[in-house]
């Protein structure tokens, strides 16, 4: 069952983990406003955890070519 998955798609996939994680982000800051290094980690954290959730397909071409 291969979807094909638009560039427009895949922007607004991405944009939607990015913004369900704001508010988390939000409460993440704060808490460690102290320790700027422990929030940089915390923060990439949840970053990365929101972008797994996003099932990309290995067809979906990306939006730039690479020239050597």
């Amino acid at each position: 069952m291969a979807e094909k998955l638009t560039r427009r798609q895949m922007a607004a996939a991405i944009a939607g983990a990015a913004s369900a994680a704001i508010p988390a982000t939000a409460q993440t800051a704060s808490a460690n406003a102290g320790d700027p290094l422990a929030a940089a980690r915390n923060q990439i954290r949840e970053s990365v955890a929101k972008m797994e959730e996003v099932d990309l397909p290995m067809s979906a071409e990306p939006a730039f070519i690479f020239k050597p």
